[in-house]
């Protein structure tokens, strides 16, 4: 997964030391445990990235360094809790630690890894014996783009190339941010 450039938004104003629901768009962790509870994985992604976005619309992975670390905490036990340890950051980074001794190549183990989590194809299932799909170990949460705070431009506006003609933030994989704040975190 590369860098994606996306339109520059506004920067909506949060403060991460103050993690309790701002508003409707901010789910709490109760909401979050009674998905994952019900096993509504899909329901249970979407709250986990409104949590951890912290109701900005558009999230930036470098506000993400001053995550709450019990929130981030409370986040990952409940997907590991709900899932018997089957997903949850934590699994994804342990997952994602092994691949990358083994390969040692970041491109290599990325694409192992979305492999390994079953984000690689369209089939992401395995049907065992009683019918059911069994999602592969590490699945949920879905990975997301957030920015990254790099500014692309690209093209000239006019002839003497004075300005650009397009410009865009750059768009990072979510778990950039996610997995060093896990180890920060001891988590």
């Amino acid at each position: 997964m590369g860098a994606i450039a996306a339109g520059v938004g506004a920067i909506a104003s949060v403060s991460y030391g103050q993690m309790e629901p701002q508003s409707d768009r901010l789910p709490t962790m109760e909401q979050l445990e009674t998905a994952l509870a019900a096993q509504d994985w899909q329901r249970g992604d979407e709250l986990t990235w409104m949590i951890l976005a912290a109701g900005m619309d558009n999230p930036d992975g470098r506000r993400f360094r001053q995550f709450p670390c019990d929130r981030l905490g409370a986040v990952d036990r409940a997907w590991r809790q709900a899932s018997g340890d089957r997903f949850g950051f934590s699994v994804q980074r342990q997952m994602w630690g092994n691949i990358a001794f083994r390969l040692g190549d970041a491109h290599e183990t990325r694409q192992a890894f979305d492999q390994a989590v079953g984000w690689a194809s369209s089939d992401n299932g395995v049907i065992d014996n009683a019918g059911e799909t069994t999602l592969p170990r590490g699945y949920w949460p879905q990975e997301r783009l957030w920015r990254s705070g790099r500014i692309l431009r690209f093209g000239c506006g006019d002839e003497a190339c004075s300005f650009a003609r397009t410009v865009v933030e750059e768009q990072r994989p979510a778990l950039e941010y996610i997995f060093p704040r896990l180890v920060q975190c001891g988590l």
